[in-house]
């Protein structure tokens, strides 16, 4: 167990960069400040990068917004419950 986020995608590339390692005698290290996670549930949800709260705790100012995504159900006049996303990035110094 080498620790980190527990995602097929993430230990798929760690294997990959162990492989890289093993043949090359490298040290090659995995940069797990940026990785996707979602969990497949309706709706799904998603994320990427440091948390609002992760980023609030490390000293950074923080901005949240929302925006509501469009279905592609939404085309076809089918009923669908309303995909929101919301966003934090750093705020301006």
């Amino acid at each position: 167990m080498v620790g980190g986020p527990l995602f097929t995608h993430v230990a798929s590339e760690m294997g990959q960069v162990a492989a890289r390692n093993a043949m090359k005698r490298g040290t090659e290290r995995m940069d797990l400040r940026v990785v996707p996670r979602v969990t497949f549930t309706d709706p799904e949800v998603a994320s990427v990068g440091l948390t609002e709260a992760a980023a609030k705790k490390g000293g950074r100012k923080v901005r949240t917004g929302f925006a509501r995504l469009v279905d592609e159900s939404d085309l076809y006049s089918i009923p669908a419950p309303a995909e929101i996303a919301r966003f934090a990035a750093f705020a301006r110094a």
